[in-house]
């Protein structure tokens, strides 16, 4: 949770921008870090992302709870 502390606080666009561009080269790091988070604070982060991005991120979370 302390790594994803930052996130938390700065503004939802500049995280969502952050945690996309971090999601092209280590997708399980943006899994973790959303993960860590309160179900409202992600999802204004999500919802300020790409849709494209936001629906990838979105299934690989489904599968980890799913355990696919």
């Amino acid at each position: 949770k302390n790594l994803a502390k930052p996130y938390i606080e700065m503004d939802p666009a500049n995280a969502a921008a952050i945690l996309t561009e971090l999601g092209a080269s280590d997708m399980p790091m943006v899994i973790n870090l959303i993960g860590a988070m309160k179900a409202d604070t992600a999802a204004e982060i999500i919802s300020s992302m790409e849709p494209k991005f936001a629906a990838e991120l979105m299934k690989k979370l489904a599968d980890q709870k799913i355990g696919n």
